[in-house]
């Protein structure tokens, strides 16, 4: 920060040195007893008391007098007294002192009352205490004869009655006889005394003497009364009877004919003692009272000091746009100081944390003063506008002793705009001039002479109205900034001048309703004459872009006038807009005159910009880059000094002329000698000024700042900008330590002379934390010093150890979010292997940046498992290196295109991509040219007619879709099933007219055949699985729906589901034919348009596996569909012992319903055209069926085949012979069919 100047704005001389001096606190008059142990703080006036610690003090309070009444009227009453010994704390405090209250100065007039007197102060518990001491009352007068009540109460004039007093702080007068008496005190009659001439005469009473109290260390009375007047004798004595250091009794009553100087001539005073509280006089025979004294405060301490620090505190701040005006006040410059003066120090900054709670300060304090003591206004000089400072000021005695204020801010205001300041000393601003001048009809021209002209922001006469029910904008007053208000007046009227910012080619349309006159020029030309009452519109068209002179009058020769008719203005605007009104004008089509509202005005046309970009120390010159825009030709001059004189040219020290000034807009640098502040001001032909804000530069002050560090590893390049080298010799030095606080710093002086940006460059250690700063001195004492600041050099790049990896197809992102950058250049490597044996260099695609971020591999080829890693090594020029590994990490590569085969293809190879068309090309363009992934799009057409070969193990393939693809014929062919492997989701519904086989190959247990063979749109296709085919699917459903349609397991083919549904209307819905099949449930469709489903089992081998039921039917729905397993038995019958068996004891009983409505029915049957049936040489004998739960008969029909015998068979499963019992399901069915060649003989 800059240092400040600081320059005294006042100072308070002192006018001696006392013997003794309070250290307690400070108001009111001072006094010392006891060889100054003891001190007395008397307050004769209203005041305040300071305390700089709590104190134990003896309080005295004292109401003023109440004034003597009128004409033979009662003496005052004494003001009330207080006298306490109470704790203060430590504070400061207003006091008030009372005023003495006048006298009756009017026939029946009483005396006034006395005012209070008032100490408002805080105990030693914090509680806030007030001692109020009343004012005495005022005495009687002759005809209201009463004393008012007060602190002690007022005397009564004749037959009057006694005014009271408040208890515990003054007395009540008596009751009058027949004469007037004393006010307070004891009050008491007249008595006889003698005069001059021995002879006697009646003296009236006297006053009351009020309270006796030591506590200026000599007994005096407080609160008395005021004697009665003499109505044909003597005044009463006033109550204080000790004379004062005159001589003079106070508060006596005037004698019978005297006056003020044959009162004094008695060594008398009518007038209540001051500073005591005392009643003032009563009158005489048509006479005048006196007034009462003064009330007084008084406290009396001990004169020990416990504040050991001295006290320091600001008042109200002045701000202005360069410096403030900040007063400061010690009052007590503590305890231990010899001189009673302090030092007085300044502590400023722009920034809060700069100021410690324990009174340190993180820059240099500045001195104000160093022997200091009382109240001062300080200015702090060379602050910038619009900036927020912190101040403290600080306070030590010759002890050593501190104290501070607290921190207080401000905020400069911002330098005024001032774009051109016209010929008349008035600023242009943004509005109109107006005049309000006198008129009945008549428009008068003024012009910008006119040294009563006012800036306004617009014509706001068009928004006032007159009249019981204003209706304008502004209603019936427009108060200005300055608080000046407005109105229409009859016979007044309202001109303005100024200019107003026009287009080429735009129309501006204006229209007036105002009460009565309204006219408008623009240029000269007349555009709009509207006459009362009579609502116009004029239209201006511009012809030429730039600012155009505005003349309009608004004139009111009536009463009523300005806005009526229920009207918000009565002159608007609009620049292509509506050209007719009537009625209120809307918001959309018209605006109010004035720059509130959008208008573009201008009290003046303005000047020429004049901007100062930046400013550069050369020599004793200061170098200025001014910019200025294009105008009037003109002379530019440079206004500086160390004094800112704002517009004024004979504040300012200097005025140079820069130099003429062309009317092109231009730039140019302007040297000017140093000066604290500079401004530019372009005079233009007319004598009008245009101005700069004032630039402000502090030669004196050396400031510096760093600008970063550009480090790596080995390396340092620090930057930093020298913003003033001060006055003398200036040099600069680098700080560089590793440690916080600066210890061991190696120094290095850097070669810089003059303002500007630098870099020092020096060798540093690879992954070190430095910190640093820059000190900077002169030779005349001028020094500045950056903050410490700190940076870490880098060493050795870090990858992170298991970076996050994308795979998109054959490409592999590796995301290295954590890496850190080491020195010098970084080299990236990546190596990739099947495994970890195999790894070798691969090339890669760096990330957009150079932390490499995103590391893209390219690994072509099909999709398979990987293994990959990435390596930096980085090295600096001195030799340093290092190098970095990632973990090694495993990837699966992928292929995302989509294939259809080649329909011309009849019979080809599976991994020819030749038979296939890729219809989806991934973004990296690799493909496998056939289908290996389960990313996969797999398609064949209709109508295609392909035998395709599988040899290889092509798992994770995509859905596999073969419905509403007509007349597709399709085999899948493999070499072997132990070796020609497939897997993908198969999805078969809605097949028609097509066939597809699996031939000697696996399909995986991922596979399913969804929604079904053929569902309910399905017709005349087959799905088959033949010549050892294998497909495993026993968690999911297979459904044969349709018409003609058929699922077939043949020649040693191996399926196994977890639930099947046959619902085919013609034809054999499934076919097991030498096959094997397991179903854990067999469904029938109950679907009504059904009557018979069938089943064919044939070949020498087949096998159906049920393991929980064969249903007709399902809780829900009734099945009244048949189930028709038709056997083809071959030539002497099946191989195997049993056909169609379940396999769980927990399987259902075959037969049974689940929904007793149900009717379907089993039917068992040999087929009649079974090859045994038709030329058998032997004999077939064996089980059709067995169900380990039992076969329900009257469901299970068993249907009677020519030449067929069927025997039930019950037990399981080694007893199937044994006789049935009563009530005993069978639990097989059993068929013989004897050789149908040649000649039979059967024996049982």
């Amino acid at each position: 920060m800059k240092s400040q100047k600081i320059a005294a704005a006042m100072s308070l001389a002192l006018t001696g040195i006392m013997s003794f001096a309070s250290l307690v606190g400070s108001g009111g008059e001072e006094t010392f007893l006891n060889d100054g142990a003891e001190v007395v703080h008397t307050f004769n006036e209203s005041g305040t008391l300071s305390l700089y610690s709590d104190v134990e003090a003896r309080v005295l309070v004292v109401g003023g007098g109440g004034g003597g009444g009128f004409d033979c009227g009662g003496g005052g009453g004494g003001g009330g007294v207080i006298d306490e010994i109470i704790t203060l704390k430590a504070g400061t405090y207003s006091i008030t002192v009372g005023k003495g209250g006048a006298q009756g100065v009017a026939s029946g007039q009483k005396g006034y009352n006395g005012e209070d007197s008032i100490i408002t102060f805080l105990d030693a518990l914090g509680n806030q205490v007030i001692f109020q001491a009343f004012g005495g009352g005022g005495g009687g007068a002759y005809g209201s004869g009463s004393g008012s009540n007060g602190g002690c109460g007022g005397g009564p004039a004749n037959w009057g009655k006694a005014g009271k007093g408040v208890d515990g702080q003054g007395y009540s007068s008596v009751d009058a006889t027949t004469s007037p008496q004393g006010g307070g005190g004891a009050g008491g009659s007249p008595i006889q005394v003698n005069n001059d001439k021995g002879n006697q005469i009646t003296r009236m009473s006297a006053g009351g003497p009020g309270r006796a109290s030591d506590i200026t260390g000599v007994v005096g009375y407080y609160g008395p009364g005021g004697g009665a007047g003499g109505y044909n004798g003597l005044g009463g004595l006033g109550g204080d009877t000790i004379p004062d250091a005159d001589g003079f009794i106070w508060g006596c009553g005037y004698n019978a004919g005297s006056d003020d100087n044959s009162m004094k001539n008695n060594f008398q005073y009518a007038q209540g003692r001051p500073n005591h509280g005392g009643g003032g006089g009563g009158s005489k025979n048509w006479g005048v009272g006196a007034a009462g004294g003064s009330g007084v405060v008084i406290l009396r301490m001990e004169n020990k000091a416990t504040v050991i620090n001295p006290t320091v505190a600001t008042g109200i701040i002045e701000t202005r746009i360069f410096s403030a005006l900040i007063p400061v006040s010690v009052e007590f410059a503590g305890a231990n100081s010899q001189s009673g003066k302090v030092i007085l120090s300044l502590q400023i900054s722009n920034f809060l944390e700069d100021f410690a709670e324990d009174g340190s300060f993180a820059k240099d304090e500045i001195v104000l003063a160093n022997s200091f003591f009382g109240t001062d206004v300080f200015e702090i000089n060379d602050l910038r506008p619009a900036e927020t400072y912190f101040v403290r000021f600080v306070a030590e005695n010759d002890a050593g002793d501190k104290s501070f204020t607290s921190v207080i801010s401000f905020t400069l205001p911002k330098q005024e705009e001032v774009v051109r300041i016209d010929t008349f000393g008035r600023s242009v601003t943004d509005g109109l001039l107006q005049k309000h001048y006198s008129s009945s009809s008549s428009f008068i021209d003024y012009d910008e002479t006119d040294e009563t002209l006012v800036a306004m922001p617009g014509a706001i006469a068009a928004g006032l109205s007159s009249g019981n029910n204003p209706t304008g904008l502004y209603t019936s007053r427009y108060v200005d900034k300055d608080g000046n208000e407005w109105k229409i007046d009859s016979g007044y009227g309202y001109s303005y001048l100024g200019y107003m910012w026009l287009e080429a080619g735009s129309k501006y349309n204006f229209f007036a309703n105002f009460q009565d006159n309204t006219r408008l020029k623009i240029d000269g030309e007349i555009v709009l004459n509207c006459g009362y009452n009579t609502p116009s519109v004029g239209t201006f068209e511009c012809s030429e872009t730039g600012w155009h002179r505005i003349q309009l009058w608004m004139q009111n020769g009536r009463g009523s006038a300005g806005t009526h008719g229920g009207w918000a203005y009565s002159f608007g605007w609009n620049k292509d807009g509506a050209t007719t009104v009537s009625g209120t004008p809307n918001a959309i089509d018209w605006k109010f005159f004035s720059v509130e509202y959008g208008a573009k005005l201008k009290t003046g046309i303005p000047g020429r910009d004049i901007i100062v970009d930046s400013y550069s120390q050369n020599g004793q010159n200061i170098d200025f880059n001014v910019n200025i825009s294009s105008g009037d030709e003109g002379l530019l001059y440079a206004l500086h000094g160390d004094t800112y004189g704002a517009e004024d040219l004979d504040a300012w020290e200097n005025v140079t002329l820069v130099g003429d000034i062309s009317a092109a807009e231009q730039e140019f640098i302007a040297s000017v000698p140093k000066s604290l502040y500079t401004r530019f001001m372009f005079v233009h032909p007319d004598d009008s000024t245009s101005w700069s804000y004032t630039s402000q530069i502090d030669l004196t002050t050396v400031a510096i700042s760093e600008n970063g560090v550009i480090h790596d590893g080995d390396i340092g390049i620090f930057n930093f900008n020298v913003g003033s080298v001060g006055i003398g010799e200036f040099s600069m030095k680098l700080l560089l330590s590793t440690s916080q606080d600066m210890s061991g710093a190696k120094e290095y002086n850097i070669p810089v002379s003059n303002v500007g940006s630098y870099s020092y460059e020096t060798t540093l250690e690879p992954g070190t934390t430095y910190y640093y700063q820059y000190v900077a001195i002169t030779s005349e004492g001028g020094s500045d010093t950056t903050d410490v600041a700190s940076f870490t050099t880098k060493a050795g790049t870090i990858l992170p150890t298991n970076p996050s990896v994308s795979v998109d197809n054959r490409t592999v992102t590796i995301k290295m979010d954590n890496i850190v950058i080491g020195a010098g250049e970084t080299t990236y490597k990546v190596f990739v292997g099947k495994d970890t044996d195999s790894m070798v260099e691969h090339d890669f695609v760096s990330g957009s940046d150079a932390t490499q971020s995103n590391i893209k591999v390219v690994l072509e080829g099909l999709p398979q498992d990987w293994k990959i890693y990435v390596t930096s090594e980085n090295s600096t020029a001195s030799g340093n290196s290092w190098t970095s590994q990632t973990d090694i990490i495993s990837v699966t590569t992928r292929d995302l295109a989509s294939y259809t085969w080649n329909k011309e293809v009849v019979e080809g190879n599976w991994d020819d991509p030749d038979n296939w068309i890729v219809t989806k090309v991934p973004a990296d363009g690799i493909v496998a040219g056939y289908p290996v992934d389960e990313n996969n799009g797999i398609d064949f057409e209709a109508g295609t007619v392909a035998t395709v070969y599988i040899s290889d193990n092509y798992y994770y393939l995509e859905d596999l879709h073969f419905g509403s693809r007509d007349g597709l014929r399709l085999r899948f062919v493999g070499k072997d099933a132990s070796t020609s492997k497939i897997r993908f989701d198969m999805f078969a519904g809605g097949m028609n007219d097509e066939y597809v086989e699996f031939s000697a190959l696996t399909l995986g247990e991922k596979d399913t055949i969804d929604s079904g063979v053929g569902n309910y749109a399905s017709t005349n296709s087959v799905f088959k699985f033949t010549n050892g085919a294998v497909f495993n699917q026993s968690g999911s459903s297979l459904n044969i729906k349709g018409t003609n349609v058929t699922f077939a397991v043949e020649s040693g083919a191996s399926v196994s589901y977890r639930y099947m549904t046959l619902g085919s209307a013609i034809g054999d819905a499934l076919v097991v034919d030498d096959a094997s099949l397991t179903v854990t449930r067999l469904f029938v469709d109950t679907a009504a348009h059904l009557d018979n489903v069938n089943m064919r089992i044939a070949g020498a081998n087949p096998t159906i596996a049920v393991k929980e039921a064969i249903l007709l039917d399902t809780e829900s729905v009734a099945g009244n569909n048949d189930l028709t397993i038709t056997f083809d038995v071959p030539n002497g019958g099946y191989t195997n012992e049993v056909v169609l068996s379940s396999i769980s004891a927990n399987v259902q009983t075959l037969g049974s319903y689940l929904n007793p409505e149900s009717t379907g029915k089993i039917i068992v049957r040999v087929d009649p055209m079974s090859e045994q049936l038709r030329g058998g040489d032997r004999a077939a004998e064996g089980h059709l069926i067995l169900w380990e739960s039992g076969i329900d008969t009257n469901n299970v029909i068993i249907e009677s085949t020519k030449g067929v015998i069927y025997s039930y068979t019950y037990g399981w499963p080694s007893d199937l012979d044994r006789p049935s019992e009563e009530g005993q399901l069978p639990t097989g069915i059993r068929c013989i069919i004897p050789p149908t060649a040649g000649t039979i003989i059967l024996i049982r």
